[in-house]
């Protein structure tokens, strides 16, 4: 049970509308009310004649059907061979990492790990963050279908037909999902990826036998009571959540309306979807390119999703409010500017990781943010400066694009930029130069914080991430993992009596957020300076002023903590280091008096892909009167 402070807290951060919302919402919840809103009910309908659908009706998708492709950009590939394989054999990729064998059995309801097997009542009554079940996100992985991109494109670029295996696929899982029930109708960005990639399959394969009049009813069916289960639950993305998960959702709502305009309540999705969506984008992603959710995976999320309606928007001759568009293209820029490795197209481990890709249209690794980017890049007709020679990292493009004609020659070159940039609306600072790559978070923090990552300074060398964030690991784990990876420890930065900057709430709630009291950047001969302040909140007042000193012409950074006020607490730096680098790292600390402090090693992990740790290296430095300063140079 919550107490009152806290309850006030949550209060304080996030207002009246979200504590009045939440209450009613989970009262709801307990009494069943929500039964009688989402019902069970499936009884198949016919909303469009397959023939006339086949013809005219299916050119609203972003992609034409398998036999309408263009072959000039096909890339035979066996990977995608071996992919294909294990998916006809039971396998899935797991948060685009790890293959596991799960088998057609039981696999939309049975925890691949834990073996839980969540019951099939109605889904208000699903238990999400159940320790003992394990993380419902395994429960979920193969109900996004994503895995159907891999088999669409092996048949586009192989030349092959696999649509009885794929409409096989959705028809089992519509039988074994009753609607509204399960632990597939929990969460309604789920639904809304699922839908969309049901879309991919069945504007694709749209010519093929297997796709007769009842299937596509019986699949239209399906996808007109999903789509009305998130409209009708679309407020707890818009109110309570405020995230990725409204911004999917309310861009399914109007793609379903667009692509499917014989439904019922199909112009309704459509118009509020649009409105809601551009509101989202204009309400979550800021001028200067940066995203509230502070987190650059979910920032990727976004770009894809981006890409999706621009694409869909351009192919029907619709447009967004212009709000749409500039975001698109700083939000791009930024993510672009922040690559520490252009031959991998890795950026920083930034924020919470759940390795989401919606839609994987290549095989890249997951962490080549490069496909994505340049996916987005082509839509706005935009050239990436630097981009690798690489099909794969086009390929993305190519789907997005396959409907739409650019003028090559109007393409505008987005590059680099050398120094020091300042992205003030998310608070980021990078400092970059020929060879490094340093990027340092402000406390600044509009929206909810996810992660005890203020402060943290990640640091690039000649395309290693030498030090780096930890992770993210998994959302529902033990509490050792728990407050490890979302904590000050899992991080480079700085903090009081080894206590977290925040106080840890429900769920993923963390309160007493910190305030930013100012940031700047300094320009001197010898190095750039930035000198932040951060007043924290918990577990009492005190403000940290943190000074980096990047030195021009030297691999040479100093980092300097101290706690303003008269105060007796320790004062400590946690540096997580890549293993690979650490023998090429002078690392010298002194506390206030000037003496050498002695690092401490604590257990630590790095946790590169989402559900998976390893290791690492973390070192600690204390000091006892309030003050510390860090010196990190690199040898060779």
């Amino acid at each position: 049970m919550l107490n009152i402070k806290i309850l006030k807290e949550i209060y304080n951060q996030f207002g009246l509308k979200y504590v009045a919302f939440r209450a009613k919402y989970e009262i709801s919840r307990l009494f069943g009310a929500d039964e009688y809103k989402f019902p069970k009910e499936f009884v198949v309908k016919q909303f469009v004649d397959i023939s006339s659908w086949k013809g005219s009706g299916a050119d609203t998708f972003i992609i034409p059907a398998k036999e309408e492709f263009d072959k000039t950009g096909l890339n035979p590939s066996a990977q995608l061979q071996d992919q294909l394989k294990k998916i006809l054999n039971g396998e899935i990729l797991f948060f685009n990492f790890e293959w596991k064998f799960i088998g057609f059995e039981n696999d939309w309801h049975q925890h691949p790990v834990s073996k839980t097997e969540y019951h099939k009542n109605h889904w208000t009554k699903i238990q999400v963050y159940d320790k003992e079940s394990g993380d419902i996100k395994y429960v979920w992985e193969k109900s996004k279908f994503s895995y159907l991109q891999y088999i669409i494109r092996n048949d586009l670029h192989n030349n092959q037909d696999h649509s009885s295996f794929v409409f096989g696929e959705i028809n089992r899982w519509i039988d074994e999902n009753l609607p509204n029930t399960g632990p597939q109708y929990v969460c309604s960005q789920e639904i809304a990826i699922r839908l969309l990639n049901w879309c991919f399959a069945l504007f694709f394969y749209k010519n093929s036998t297997v796709l007769d009049q009842q299937l596509l009813n019986k699949i239209l069916t399906s996808v007109s009571i999903q789509t009305n289960h998130i409209f009708n639950n679309i407020n707890f993305s818009k109110i309570a959540v405020r995230n990725n998960h409204a911004v999917t959702e309310t861009l399914t709502l109007y793609l379903m309306g667009l692509y499917f305009p014989f439904l019922p309540n199909a112009k309704k999705y459509k118009q509020y979807g649009k409105k809601w969506f551009e509101g989202e984008i204009a309400y979550q992603m800021f001028e200067d390119g940066t995203d509230s959710q502070y987190s650059f995976n979910y920032h990727r999320v976004k770009i894809q999703l981006l890409s999706f309606a621009i694409s869909s928007a351009m192919v029907n001759k619709e447009k967004f409010d212009q709000v749409v568009y500039d975001r698109a293209k700083n939000s791009l820029n930024f993510l672009y500017q922040q690559i520490g490795n252009f031959e991998n197209g890795n950026l920083p481990n930034y924020g919470p990781n759940d390795g989401s890709i919606y839609f994987k249209l290549n095989s890249c690794d997951y962490t080549n943010y490069l496909p994505q980017l340049n996916a987005l890049a082509a839509l706005l007709n935009l050239k990436l400066d630097n981009l690798p020679d690489d099909k794969e990292i086009t390929e993305d493009a190519f789907w997005f694009t396959s409907k739409i004609k650019h003028d090559n020659t109007l393409k505008e070159l987005v590059k680099i930029k050398q120094g020091v940039n300042v992205y003030q609306d998310g608070g980021y600072v990078q400092i970059r130069d020929e060879r490094t790559m340093s990027l340092f978070k402000t406390p600044e923090s509009k929206f909810r914080a996810a992660q005890n990552d203020l402060l943290h300074l990640d640091i690039w060398v000649d395309g290693v991430n030498i030090f780096r964030d930890a992770g993210s690991y998994l959302y529902n784990t033990t509490k050792e993992y728990e407050m490890f990876f979302t904590g000050v420890q899992g991080h480079n930065t700085v903090a009081v009596e080894g206590e977290n900057h925040m106080l840890k709430g429900p769920r993923f709630m963390w309160l007493y957020k910190p305030v930013h009291k100012g940031t700047k950047v300094i320009h001197h001969d010898q190095f750039y300076e930035i000198i932040s302040l951060m007043e924290l909140n918990y577990p009492e007042k005190l403000t940290i002023q943190r000074t980096i000193k990047k030195y021009k012409s030297a691999l040479e950074w100093e980092i300097e903590d101290q706690i303003l006020e008269k105060s007796d607490k320790s004062i400590e730096q946690y540096f997580n280091i890549n293993p690979i680098s650490y023998n090429s790292i002078n690392i010298d600390s002194f506390d206030g008096a000037n003496t050498p402090v002695i690092p401490i090693d604590k257990k630590a992990y790095f946790s590169k892909y989402y559900g998976y740790k390893e290791e690492s290296i973390l070192k600690t430095y204390v000091s006892k009167n309030g003050y510390i300063k860090t010196i990190i140079k690199f040898r060779g």
